[in-house]
Parts: structure tokens; C-alpha cells; sequence
């Protein structure tokens, strides 16, 4: 393209269009893809971060939770034991209280026989 007057050919505005196009993508669009790049690496690696935090959490949570439930089960046969016990003392308890109300009452008796 030597003379602006001279009709200017396909082929060479082609070329001029490619070297536009060429200087654009090097100068404008690879700063711009290489910046959205690089902040997409970040974020990837922030999510990386939290992925692995929340794994971290999650077992730490599912460790506690393991140890709650076993604590639980513990609690719940002490429980069953304790009410095993108590209802066998109140069975024994009982059983000494219908005994001690009869001899009560035989001890009753011999009082009321004497006084007669």
C-alpha cells in the first residue's frame, strides 16, 4: 500500500488486516486472556483451599460426632443397668416392707392378747 490513490487489492488488505489483527491479539488480547488467566488461577487455588478446609472441617465434625454417639451408647447402658438395679431394689424393697407389715401385725396381735 504505497500510493493511498491506487485501489487496494484483496490480497492486500488481507495482509493489512491480519497485521492489524496480529499487533491487536499481542498488544490488547493476550494481556487480556493472560490477566483472566491468572485471576481464574487464583481463584482456583482459593477454592483448592476451601475444598480442603471444608474436608478438614467435615472429618473433624464426623470425628466428633463418632465420639458423641459412642458416648451416647456408653450412657445408654448404664442407664438400662441403672434401671435394671433400681427395680430390683424396689422388688427387694417391697418384698421387706409386705414382710415387716405382717410381722407388724403377728407383733400386733400378741400385743392385743396380752391385754386381754
Amino acid at each position: 500500500m504505497e500510493n493511498d490513490n491506487q485501489p487496494v487489492t484483496k490480497k492486500e488488505l488481507r495482509e493489512t488486516l491480519d497485521e492489524a489483527f496480529a499487533k491487536f491479539s499481542q498488544d490488547i488480547l493476550m494481556p487480556a486472556f493472560e490477566s483472566i488467566e491468572a485471576r481464574f488461577d487464583a481463584i482456583d487455588k482459593r477454592f483448592e483451599a476451601l475444598e480442603t478446609e471444608m474436608h478438614t472441617g467435615f472429618n473433624d465434625i464426623n470425628a466428633e460426632l463418632f465420639s458423641i454417639k459412642q458416648e451416647i451408647t456408653e450412657v445408654k447402658v448404664r442407664l438400662e443397668r441403672l434401671e435394671k438395679r433400681t427395680k430390683e431394689d424396689s422388688d427387694v424393697a417391697g418384698q421387706d416392707i409386705g414382710r415387716l407389715e405382717e410381722r407388724l401385725k403377728k407383733v400386733e396381735l400378741r400385743l392385743s392378747a396380752q391385754k386381754t
